[in-house]
């Protein structure tokens, strides 16, 4: 065990000197205030199954045009902002898309990039390892009526890993 060392006297007097000022609390006040209801600040997250019922509601998205993958391949185009979800928990993943597409859109973004890693070691349909948020990720930019299109990104941005995210111009 590991014993506290005394405070010098230099010490001793310097907190003297930043406390001088401190008055002791009067807990009697804590008795007349009224208990004040905390409401949340944040709206809650949907469920995923109220997510799931309004993918099946809408439409399909665009895939971007050939012409623009040409010229971010040819690094004509930037993308103008990226978010990654590793490691993330579906929850998180959906509250921090949703924040970025948000963001991105209001601050006049078009071309996004959302990294949603190649997934795990888990098996899905063929014996092939797959990943939730890779899976989730385009049934959720969906149901934002900010995104356009979305297609797969090229290698060099992740490749499969990761996805082009087209916004509607803000009006």
């Amino acid at each position: 065990m590991v014993k506290k060392r005394d405070l010098t006297d230099t010490e001793k007097d310097l907190w003297q000197t930043a406390m001088k000022d401190v008055k002791k609390l009067d807990h009697s006040i804590h008795k007349t205030c009224k208990k004040i209801e905390n409401k949340p600040v944040i709206q809650p997250l949907p469920k995923l199954e109220d997510i799931a019922e309004k993918i099946s509601e809408v439409k399909k998205l665009q895939t971007i045009d050939r012409t623009l993958l040409k010229k971010i391949k040819q690094g004509k185009v930037q993308v103008d902002a990226r978010l990654d979800l590793h490691g993330m928990t579906q929850a998180q993943a959906y509250t921090a898309l949703r924040q970025f597409i948000s963001s991105c859109h209001t601050n006049g973004k078009k071309i996004l990039l959302v990294i949603t890693g190649k997934g795990g070691m888990d098996l899905g349909e063929n014996d092939r390892p797959k990943g939730v948020l890779k899976q989730n990720v385009p049934k959720w930019l969906q149901t934002f009526s900010e995104v356009l299109s979305t297609t797969e990104a090229l290698k060099h941005h992740g490749g499969n890993g990761a996805m082009y995210v087209i916004l509607r111009r803000l009006r």
